[in-house]
């Protein structure tokens, strides 16, 4: 890490103010990375009872596995996108969702 210095003899508040902004800068990256590892738990954990869903599904008979797949890419081309994901859509019933959250305005 360097010390920026403007000129042989650095003015000490300029100098805090860059420990200080240093710092602020370090604390974003630390919080930034705590969401990135919380959300990607998150994804492990429904991807995990997602497989186990299908699993079922298919050892038990209710679906095959063609079927399942046919549906996955059908529900994947419902947004108008072949994309692997699927937004935009309530998942159960496959109605598109409001752009905007109704209730917003309510307050907490």
């Amino acid at each position: 890490m360097s010390f920026p210095v403007s000129e042989p003899r650095q003015d000490l508040w300029s100098g805090v103010e860059w420990l200080r902004s240093h710092a602020r800068r370090q604390i974003n990256r630390k919080a930034d990375r705590s969401k990135v590892e919380e959300l990607e738990a998150q994804v492990d954990k429904l991807t995990l009872y997602v497989a186990t869903l299908f699993r079922i599904l298919v050892t038990e008979k209710i679906v095959s596995q063609e079927d399942l797949q046919k549906l996955l890419m059908r529900l994947d081309e419902e947004d108008g996108q072949v994309d692997g994901t699927y937004r935009g859509r309530d998942p159960i019933t496959g109605e598109v969702l409001p752009e905007s959250n109704p209730f917003a305005d309510l307050g907490s």
